[in-house]
């Protein structure tokens, strides 16, 4: 059957031997070995370029991961070791592999027995253990040796030498047959990781009887250990927020929406919180959240009220009568208001005639106070005021005008939102 896709007939190479870049990007390849900053980007390696058994090193613990069978479970990648101990080969180059979750202990190095006792004597060969996970899990061996003797303050059948950390106690109780100096004893390591030395018929075990012990206690066992599978502390942090729905149509007021995320790391809790502050993106997940589970409710209206006095600069001018309004509202206009006026005098010319003047004056939005400056009227008396009145008011629904106080002082009630 042919194959599908783009079709090669050769394997992709640089252009030249001396060209100094890659032929492709292991970002790019499906499986492999691949490498991440932090241990949580595991959890969102793409789907795309997953295959069982490939392996992805973290730089920030330094181990190495191998994908399983599932496509989804990361575990720790243990390689063969050269040697009976100490150090990992590379992924790839053989041996005989197996992998773990998370392992706890020792991993090759001789280390120290815990919690030694005081009556450990010129210790000529310290008492340390080993464990070799080369074979994990079935053939690995933790090894304990140790050459030493007791302090001539010591009076007693049994005596623990210290303890064995998890990881790298043995599965069942060991019981080793040894002797020293003539008395018989048992070299026992228990599951609790006690290493004791047990006197086997009731004599006291032999103590040290000059500067240095020329007649050594002398331990040398190894075991199968119970290798303990621990999962990694994980950190977690709930960043929370309110938001408030902010798309609804005019007249409408959004509801509150709460929104949260979560922010794992497996460094610190304070690692943790720093991830979801410095979060670039939580502020627009929180304000897509609330426009889409948010609800629009009707905004109720209440009245606005601006108040419109004349006035009346002075002096006059000749035969002109200046006169002006000033607009005064309680709150910020939502919107424009327009006021159509009309101003009428009286005795025009020392007669009983009459004039009238028309005009319109905006009042715009978001603002609480505005003077529009004056209105000159030709061939009126000088200082004469003109009875002014509202003529319409735009837009008219619910708009209410009433006089107050004295003549031509009104007050406009403005049906408004907020």
């Amino acid at each position: 059957m042919k194959n599908q896709g783009t079709l090669i007939g050769a394997p992709i190479t640089i252009n030249d031997s001396e060209d100094l870049y890659p032929s492709a990007f292991q970002r790019e390849i499906k499986g492999g070995h691949h490498k991440r900053t932090l241990f949580v980007e595991l959890a969102t390696f793409p789907a795309h370029l997953k295959e069982a058994g490939m392996t992805c090193y973290v730089s920030e613990n330094k181990n190495t991961y191998q994908l399983a069978d599932d496509l989804t479970t990361w575990n720790l990648h243990v390689s063969a070791s050269s040697g009976s101990g100490g150090g990992t080969v590379d992924p790839g180059t053989g041996g005989n592999s197996s992998s773990a979750t998370i392992i706890s202990g020792n991993f090759g190095e001789w280390t120290n027995i815990l919690a030694k006792s005081a009556s450990i004597f010129d210790e000529q060969l310290a008492i340390q253990f080993k464990t070799d996970l080369s074979a994990f899990p079935t053939r690995a061996i933790t090894y304990l040796t140790g050459q030493f003797g007791l302090a001539s303050a010591f009076d007693g059948t049994e005596i623990t030498l210290g303890t064995l950390p998890a990881s790298n106690r043995p599965k069942s109780k060991i019981k080793k047959w040894i002797a020293c100096r003539g008395v018989e004893l048992y070299l026992v390591v228990e599951t609790t990781g006690a290493i004791k030395l047990l006197s086997k018929d009731g004599f006291k075990l032999p103590v040290a009887t000059a500067g240095t012990e020329n007649d050594p206690y002398h331990i040398d066992v190894f075991f199968n250990p119970n290798i303990a599978t621990v999962e990694p502390t994980i950190y977690t942090y709930t960043r929370k927020a309110t938001f408030i729905k902010n798309n609804c149509g005019a007249g409408e007021n959004g509801t509150e929406v709460e929104f949260s995320k979560q922010y794992a790391s497996i460094l610190s809790m304070e690692d943790a919180q720093n991830m979801a502050m410095a979060d670039p993106n939580f502020e627009n997940l929180g304000q897509a959240k609330a426009n889409a589970d948010g609800t629009c409710e009707t905004e109720e209206l209440e009245n606005n009220t601006v108040y419109i006095t004349p006035t009346y600069p002075t002096p006059q001018v000749g035969m002109y009568n200046v006169f002006g309004f000033k607009f005064e509202s309680e709150r910020p206009l939502n919107e424009y208001i327009t006021v159509h006026f009309e101003a009428r005098y009286e005795g025009v010319g020392g007669g009983a005639g009459e004039a009238k003047y028309t005009n319109i004056i905006t009042l715009p939005p978001n603002s609480t106070d505005f003077d529009p400056g004056g209105y000159p009227v030709l061939a009126s008396p000088a200082a004469q005021e003109p009875t002014i009145t509202i003529l319409s008011v735009t837009p008219s629904d619910g708009m209410l005008v009433t006089e107050y106080g004295t003549t031509n002082k009104f007050k406009l009630a403005v049906p408004q939102y907020g």
